[in-house]
């Protein structure tokens, strides 16, 4: 996952990416030199129930076009179906990403995923077997989180098909003390900030007290979307995130290697 020259030596970085989903990352960073502190600033809570479950294989029998939009969606989807993979047979799967594809594919199931690993669903959208002439009047699930983005079902919606949303798992801002965040701002103090979602960017200016924000904002950012740097000028970082090329811990490593390449000068 590194190049042979790369060096992180005298880097902190802070992974933010949930509990299970950090850890890859933290240890690419340490294998570079740096140095990884993972803080989750969401909590992943899948739901359950045997009325969720028939939902879910409900829209999935019904539909010919399955949309799965985060690994998230995947794992709450096969828990709920007894990792029964055989539900999707003969289903056209979709993945939001890269990483969403690459949990799919792990558990034997095939995706197609846009070409362009910032926007994942607007690039999922571009693709052309989901143009409005080739998805109207058909059916598709739409498996995502409590509260997601409405993108994906209002376009396709738009485009003529009928769009099933089961929501699997909600995500919640973790419970830290003031504390915690304080240590981490003004002992840790963190050289690059990685942050993987708008939500969890807001969840960590709030769990982050006035006092200790001009140190979070005068951090490096490695983000993975033009949505979530224009959410971060918004909330007035000073240095301009770089976004990851690719939306894989390979990729976010790069993206940092970038972002501190003024330190390793």
């Amino acid at each position: 996952m590194t190049r042979p020259d790369a060096t992180l030596a005298g880097v902190t970085v802070l992974v933010t990416r949930p509990a299970g989903q950090g850890e890859n990352l933290c240890r690419a960073v340490e294998a570079a030199g740096g140095t990884a502190v993972h803080v989750p600033v969401i909590t992943i809570q899948p739901l359950e129930g045997e009325q969720l479950e028939r939902e879910l294989r409900q829209a999935v029998s019904c539909s010919g076009g399955i949309l799965f939009v985060s690994r998230s969606a995947v794992a709450g989807a096969l828990a709920l179906l007894g990792r029964d993979a055989a539900v999707f047979a003969g289903k056209q799967v979709y993945a939001a990403g890269a990483g969403t594809r690459r949990a799919l594919q792990e558990q034997g199931i095939d995706a197609r995923a846009g070409a362009d690993a910032t926007r994942a669903s607007e690039a999922l959208l571009e693709l052309p077997e989901l143009a409005a002439a080739n998805v109207a009047g058909r059916d598709f699930a739409l498996l995502r989180g409590e509260g997601g983005r409405e993108l994906l079902a209002e376009e396709l919606q738009r485009r003529g098909a009928r769009v099933h949303v089961v929501e699997l798992y909600r995500r919640a801002r973790p419970e830290v003390t003031p504390q915690q965040m304080h240590a981490l701002w003004r002992d840790t103090r963190p050289d690059v900030v990685v942050i993987t979602s708008a939500t969890g960017l807001y969840n960590l200016a709030a769990m982050t007290a006035a006092e200790d924000m001009p140190v979070l904002l005068r951090a490096g950012l490695v983000v993975m979307s033009e949505r979530i740097a224009a959410a971060a000028a918004g909330l007035g970082f000073e240095c301009k995130p770089v976004i990851a090329a690719v939306a894989s811990d390979a990729g976010l490593l790069e993206a940092v290697m970038a972002c501190t390449e003024w330190k390793r000068q």
